[in-house]
């Protein structure tokens, strides 16, 4: 199993270092500020992946990449070498989100207001049948939020297609050109949607073709996203709670309304619905001492 990983060079700063383990993929002359990673994907698919082995494995990550999931590279190598067998590897910097909407649709409308939308017709253009705004749940093994993943050749090579054929589709109607490049709710800095929206197809994709096999790196209590993660929030993910909840879901995913049921308890256990600030702060550390309320209520069903 050959592993290749390269970062992304902006600039004459963001070139891979030789100690990180990183290959540097240079995109200095066409550095594609509105497309973003997606574009640069799709070029490192053309000029170095689509004649390699089929069996290796290909990542493609930003400058920011440890800065955001504060993994060394041979860690992530590790991860991988100690799960063989799976099509991809996930590396989502933002795990909670998975136990606070039932589909990363379902916050990307609530963060940039008008994607789904646009998404529906993108998919309805491309005679693709799918909608972001029918989509029902997404699990741990199917979310990666940022471009964030290492892929099995074949997995590529069909994963690059369907982006092709979403990228043809926008090229082809200047409509939903416009819209996909309108500007994008987005509180770090100017951006449209389009990034917003082909950031997460990966997860789209694997929601499309269930049969590839996609693993999420399982973050310790010393790695850096979970000591990101506020108290109780970091409570949960490194619970039992977590863990039996995944177990039961993995084996009831058909049952689409018992798991949103128990989605919305963890969503309002973890940020509860009373105001913002001071008043959310209070009730979070009061949930602090309520976590077995917390238990009984996900586990009495599923036990």
């Amino acid at each position: 199993m050959n592993i290749n990983l390269y970062q992304i060079q902006y600039d004459e700063n963001t070139a891979a270092k030789d100690a990180s383990g990183l290959l540097t993929f240079d995109c200095r002359e066409n550095p594609e500020f509105l497309k973003r990673e997606t574009a640069h994907l799709i070029r490192f698919y053309d000029e170095l992946i689509v004649h390699a082995n089929n069996d290796d494995y290909f990542g493609l990550f930003s400058p920011k990449f440890e800065q955001k999931v504060g993994l060394k590279i041979h860690q992530v190598k590790d991860f991988i070498s100690d799960n063989q067998g799976y099509d991809v590897y996930l590396f989502n910097p933002f795990p909670m989100l998975v136990y606070k909407y039932m589909n990363m649709w379902e916050q990307s409308e609530l963060n940039h207001p008008g994607i789904l939308n646009i998404v529906d017709e993108l998919f309805e253009k491309s005679g693709i049948d799918f909608k972001a705004s029918s989509l029902s749940r997404q699990t741990e093994s199917q979310v990666v939020y940022c471009n964030y993943w290492v892929g099995k050749k074949e997995f590529i090579d069909n994963f690059i297609c369907f982006l092709k054929r979403l990228e043809k589709t926008i090229d082809e109607n200047e409509n939903l050109k416009t819209k996909i490049f309108n500007d994008a709710q987005y509180d770090l800095s100017e951006a449209c949607f389009y990034p917003f929206v082909f950031e997460r197809l990966l997860s789209v994709y694997l929601c499309l073709n269930p049969t590839y096999k996609a693993i999420s790196y399982k973050y310790n209590r010393n790695d850096f996203v979970v000591n990101h993660l506020n108290k109780i929030e970091k409570k949960f993910y490194l619970s039992d709670v977590k863990h039996d909840f995944d177990v039961w879901e993995c084996q009831n995913f058909e049952k689409i309304d018992e798991v949103e049921i128990r989605i919305n308890i963890l969503k309002n256990f973890l940020r509860p619905k009373y105001g913002i600030g001071l008043i959310e702060s209070i009730m979070r550390k009061i949930n602090m001492f309520r976590f077995n309320s917390l238990r009984k209520k996900i586990l009495s069903v599923i036990k």
